[in-house]
């Protein structure tokens, strides 16, 4: 049987991590069958993984190498970029909380916000794909296609404070409201690398209060906020250490 790519609709043969490898990279060394990590889920727990290219770190809604390797690695660099800046720099973006585009990107600043954008659209249509949450996915590969942003999806940018918090990489569930004969009308999920987090938030309800210190290309801000999660909040599936 012939899969698809959601983005293209070619002919798909690669997967998507989901935590992307560059960060996982970051925090975790010399990851071998020797020295595994292990990946919790809501299913199982402690599985190890000997390899960051493990298929359990990858989407199983598949990517043809086109999308995956050339059209997409602009997004993926930008995030590359902006999560390094996050990590390298952890201390000063938590004192003044604030995400400065322009220092991070210096004269290119908006195109790679766009394009960090697309990046959380990529994963957010990979895992709209997987999990069959009946969100249009036309409407993600369209703008990943046409490198524009998807109206309803926003991000929120952030830390995890206190010294309780260990290393950690994970992704939480997707947390979805759903009304009859509409689809989803709103979903929001988590992404965490070390210490930063990512909400990504599709939302189509008329309640702005959702979207409090988010961002969204439209906004045409450089400056992003950067805020604290409490710690009741953290994730309780899908991730490693």
């Amino acid at each position: 049987m012939t899969i698809q790519c959601w983005i293209c609709e070619k002919n798909a043969n690669t997967g998507e991590h989901l935590l992307k490898k560059s960060d996982l990279s970051k925090i975790y060394k010399g990851v071998s069958q020797k020295a595994p990590l292990y990946f919790h889920s809501g299913v199982k727990k402690n599985i190890p993984i000997g390899s960051l290219n493990n298929d359990r770190l990858k989407s199983k809604a598949l990517l043809c190498s086109d999308c995956n390797n050339t059209l997409t690695q602009p997004y993926d660099k930008a995030w590359e970029k902006l999560s390094g800046s996050l990590q390298n720099n952890f201390l000063i973006h938590r004192k003044f909380r604030k995400i400065d585009g322009k220092k991070i990107f210096p004269g290119a600043s908006e195109k790679s916000l766009l394009d960090v954008h697309l990046y959380f659209l990529k994963l957010f249509g990979c895992r709209i794909k997987e999990d069959q949450i009946p969100i249009a996915i036309k409407e993600f590969s369209q703008c990943i296609l046409n490198r524009t942003p998807h109206p309803n999806v926003y991000l929120k940018f952030g830390f995890l404070d206190g010294d309780s918090f260990r290393t950690l990489a994970a992704l939480t569930p997707i947390q979805a409201v759903n009304e009859h004969g509409n689809g989803t009308v709103f979903a929001a999920w988590f992404y965490y690398i070390d210490k930063i987090f990512v909400e990504i938030i599709f939302n189509k309800v008329n309640n702005n209060s959702v979207l409090k210190h988010s961002w969204h290309p439209k906004q045409k801000s450089k400056r992003l906020e950067f805020v604290n999660l409490k710690q009741e909040r953290r994730p309780s599936e899908n991730r490693i250490g």
